[in-house]
């Protein structure tokens, strides 16, 4: 869930050394935590990244929960202090299913929307009215509207243009 802002090319371009992907990563988090809309259950808060966990793994041990992402790049024992290295049970228990389900989160293309954590992809990348679609010259990335992107991929820098001599 919430894939789409955790690997934005604008946030995750080239990071020069993990502490600096890392860094991006919360910047992330910290843009999804910041459009939740109303009060959230701070079980939810990863103890690594300290915001709302997104793609959550559970500790098979404590049933701890961290961000996938977390969990994956640090590569660190349960941050519960259980003795354990973090073994990932195959999906979280269903009291935290319906904790997720309870948080709302505003829309990042600012279409007005406010919808349930479960269902904020499917939003953003297919249902919003404001989506935005990435310039497919190599290079670019830049996003836009989908009113805006044709004239952008007409005027890109990055277009390819047609060799002169050919």
């Amino acid at each position: 869930m919430l894939h789409h802002l955790l690997h934005d090319p604008e946030m995750l371009a080239y990071p020069v050394n993990p502490d600096e992907q890392n860094f991006r990563m919360s910047q992330q988090r910290e843009t999804i935590t910041g459009l939740i809309d109303g009060a959230w259950d701070q079980d939810l808060k990863c103890p690594i990244c300290y915001n709302l966990i997104v793609d959550p793994r559970e500790c098979e041990t404590c049933q701890n929960l961290v961000c996938n992402e977390c969990i994956t790049h640090n590569l660190l024992q349960c941050m519960n202090r259980c003795g354990q290295s973090f073994k990932p049970l195959g999906s979280i228990h269903r009291a935290f299913k319906s904790k997720f389900d309870a948080v709302k989160i505003k829309c990042v293309n600012n279409c007005g929307g406010v919808v349930g954590y479960s269902v904020y992809e499917k939003h953003v990348n297919e249902l919003c009215t404001n989506k935005k679609a990435t310039c497919r010259h190599l290079g670019c990335g830049r996003k836009f509207k989908p009113d805006e992107l044709d004239q952008h991929q007409e005027e890109c820098d990055f277009k390819l243009q047609p060799c002169e001599l050919c």
